[in-house]
């Protein structure tokens, strides 16, 4: 094989690697803007989930209240009907002794 030969099958090499290179790089390339696409598309699920939770946290607050209210309105409707029931039974018991003297 003379140097002319040799030069040509060395170029040709260096050729397929330079080829071989820009596929790659160019493959490096879509690959990244795949994951930049994919990061958008994370943080954008992250985002809306992270306002759905906040959501859920103001409504959790809300129903809290409003179950802590609707206790508290139980609570005095029961104090309210044993007071009540008292005085009844006070009542019975004035009929009772106004019976017994008449």
């Amino acid at each position: 094989m003379n140097d002319k030969e040799t030069m040509n099958i060395i170029l040709a090499r260096l050729l397929d690697k330079d080829d071989e290179n820009r596929r790659l790089r160019k493959e490096i390339s879509q690959l990244q803007e795949e994951a930049k696409s994919c990061n958008a598309k994370i943080q954008k699920q992250m985002k809306d989930t992270l306002d759905e939770l906040k959501k859920m946290r103001r409504d959790y607050r809300d129903m809290a209240s409003k179950f802590s209210k609707a206790i508290e309105s139980n609570s005095q409707k029961d104090k309210t009907i044993s007071e009540m029931g008292q005085i009844i039974e006070s009542l019975r018991e004035e009929i009772a002794k106004f019976a017994d003297k008449s």
